[in-house]
């Protein structure tokens, strides 16, 4: 374990060169979880540091191996996926990374796919595709994704393209608890006035039928994206 990874994680602004970041990233990729678990701590701050103030290079040295770091959204630590997906916040996965976390996605049970599902919702524009958007509206199924997978439509609804998403849409907000129900709602809202528009107040109207309870939240949701709010 590196002496200075501890000055890094308190000082992140001072080790934004590209030969800490490296060193960091390796560390963070260790075998060791004592020394991955100091590499990423400091890693995930020294990300921030460079969010806010960017040297391209440092930021290059994390993106061509973040395919790698994305590895550790799945740990059982909770520490170290979360230092993960602090630094996916920071540097939106690109093509490649988006390859790695779908082939991570089909191999992990969906009980621990919850941060994957998130980090595909901050990928790059130009790494968003309809495969992407199946795999993810195919976690609108799952109760363990459901959440996280709404959350990404609702944040990413005017790139929605597929009918199957809409519809998946819709049976979810029918069978999720709140926080995902809202959600699902929010991104079927966003979606009117646009391409799939009928599509889209099709599934409101038959979730207001199926779910009353959820018709005066459509209600609201549907006003303010009317307003343009």
């Amino acid at each position: 374990m590196e002496s200075w990874w501890t000055n890094a994680a308190n000082n992140p602004r001072a080790f934004r060169d590209p030969r800490s970041v490296a060193s960091l990233v390796a560390g963070a990729l260790s075998a060791d979880a004592a020394v991955r678990d100091a590499a990423a701590g400091a890693l995930s701050r020294v990300v921030k540091a460079l969010d806010d103030d960017p040297v391209d290079e440092s930021i290059r040295a994390v993106a061509c191996r973040l395919p790698e770091l994305v590895r550790g959204l799945v740990d059982h630590d909770p520490f170290y996926s979360g230092q993960m997906i602090s630094i996916v916040r920071r540097i939106a996965p690109d093509v490649h990374t988006v390859d790695a976390l779908l082939d991570l996605l089909v191999e992990t049970p969906p009980e621990d796919s919850e941060l994957l599902v998130a980090a595909l919702g901050l990928c790059a524009d130009a790494a968003w595709s309809e495969r992407v958007e199946a795999a993810v509206a195919a976690c609108l199924d799952e109760p363990h994704t459901r959440d996280a997978a709404a959350y990404v439509f609702y944040s990413r609804a005017p790139i929605v393209r597929r009918p199957g998403t809409v519809r998946s849409l819709g049976a979810a907000a029918i069978a999720a608890t709140a926080n995902a129900s809202g959600h699902a709602i929010g991104a079927l809202c966003r979606l009117l006035g646009g391409e799939r528009d009928a599509l889209a107040a099709a599934e409101l109207a038959d979730v207001g039928r199926a779910r009353p309870d959820l018709q005066p939240a459509i209600v609201k949701v549907r006003s303010l994206f009317t307003r343009g709010g």
